[in-house]
């Protein structure tokens, strides 16, 4: 059961997604990936690279099935995805985890708001790989959910909640959430609470899975040592269990973010701090701006604005940093990080100062054309193994970015100005409205 930071939001927060260095007429000649894309007999987005290097096959299936579908049965999805290894019609949780070892394959289940992601991990030989695709897709589409199981993994997630509340930073991103999304699906935590996560019953979690895990709800990494007529057999036979089905609705949007000063007593040596705001959808336009703004205010490495004034020139805290999580509904925009408890108040001075003078001057000509040349020439995208491969794809996937998104990222990244990051800012972020959480002693 993992115990989930401020770190992950959501699966997917502002990466930085571009190539090694090349000129724009290579990467217009040559794809940074060679993508492609097409859909199962059952309409199911297929997203593929093939990777000779490594004789390896990394599969992720995405559903459209996170926390945020909880409605009042607050962790139910994470309970679902939990659950699925632990039997199907036909095999137990024992023999389940037999097949996988046998093949050497690794199967791994990851619930946010928005989504739950499947994952299979095997060599490439049809001698492993067929066999672990079997038992994954057996799993995918015949869990069964036996009760022993569900005790189990309730306890499990209970006991992980509890350890949750001994976190500061997650006890901070729990009551972030709170108070940023009030009456909305997002409000709650992934995990549930320990009283609903008790009370969750097998109709639930099969009615769930019944009604969320479907070909129409799914979207199918594929990034391997395997051709394309392989990748096609694999993808149409993953997922052929599953019913069609339909997509998921569209969450409830109305929400009337919280702002102010929120303190919770909490017994650690430093204070934790999140502050931000509603920030941006997978769809907004402003991305490219937002993001290399961000860069420069709260990413850049040892030189951005927030570390600069708060860690070199204060020495108020380790580390600091701002973030964009672009979610399905508008993601947060927030600023983390820990200092002592006395120094609290100097360090949200500080941060609002900075935020204060950004959203209102902009970044200089110098700090902007820095924070590009950054982002180009010094934070490029590993892409050695498959699973970064495919962490690229999913957000291609499900940020429903172009094909050739990497291959133009560059050039999207130098056309931004600094009269665009300003007005992208002033637009979307208040320094006077700022929702703050402190989690620390008084």
């Amino acid at each position: 059961m993992k115990i989930r930071s401020f770190i992950n939001l959501s699966l997917f927060t502002f990466s930085l997604i571009f190539p090694p260095l090349m000129s724009s007429a290579q990467a217009q000649s040559k794809p940074v990936l060679n993508i492609q894309e097409w859909q199962t007999s059952q309409g199911s987005p297929v997203y593929f690279v093939q990777t000779p290097e490594i004789p390896m096959v990394d599969v992720k299936i995405i559903f459209t099935a996170g926390s945020a579908y909880d409605g009042d049965q607050w962790g139910l999805a994470n309970l679902v995805g939990s659950t699925l290894e632990e039997g199907t019609k036909t095999h137990n949780a024992d023999e389940i985890a037999n097949a996988f070892d046998q093949v050497g394959a690794q199967f791994s289940s990851d619930t946010s708001r928005d989504l739950t992601v499947l994952s299979l991990r095997s060599l490439n030989e049809p001698k492993y790989l067929t066999p672990a695709l079997q038992i994954f897709a057996e799993i995918v589409s015949q869990a069964s959910f036996p009760d022993g199981a569900i005790s189990r993994v309730k306890q499990q997630t209970i006991s992980a909640i509890r350890s949750e509340k001994q976190n500061p930073s997650a006890v901070a991103t729990d009551a972030f959430f709170e108070n940023l999304y009030p009456g909305h699906p997002y409000a709650h935590p992934v995990l549930g609470s320990e009283k609903n996560v008790e009370s969750l019953t097998k109709n639930q979690i099969t009615d769930f899975y019944q009604r969320y895990f479907a070909a129409s709800n799914a979207r199918i990494i594929i990034v391997g040592d395997l051709d394309k007529s392989a990748a096609e057999k694999l993808a149409e036979g993953l997922l052929s269990g599953l019913p069609k089905g339909s997509p998921a609705t569209a969450l409830q949007a109305e929400n009337k973010p919280a702002s102010g000063l929120h303190a919770l007593e909490f017994p650690s040596q430093q204070t934790t701090i999140v502050t931000g705001q509603l920030g941006i959808d997978r769809q907004s336009t402003e991305y490219f701006p937002l993001m290399v703004g961000n860069y420069l205010l709260g990413q850049m490495p040892l030189d951005s604005l927030l570390f600069e004034q708060v860690r070199n020139q204060r020495g108020l805290a380790y580390s600091i940093s701002s973030s964009f999580s672009p979610m399905t509904y508008r993601g947060p925009f927030a600023v983390v990080l820990q200092t002592r408890t006395a120094e609290k108040k100097q360090a949200l001075s500080v941060i609002q100062e900075v935020l204060r003078q950004y959203v209102n001057q902009g970044p200089t000509a110098n700090q902007l054309q820095l924070a590009k040349q950054n982002i180009i020439n010094h934070f490029p995208l590993n892409l050695s193994t498959n699973d970064q491969i495919a962490a690229a794809l999913m957000q291609i996937a499900v940020n429903q970015r172009p094909i050739n998104y990497l291959d133009t990222y560059r050039d999207k990244v130098n056309l931004v100005t600094a009269e665009q990051v300003k007005q992208t800012f002033q637009a979307l972020i208040d320094p006077d409205k700022m929702l703050t959480i402190t989690v620390g002693q008084k």
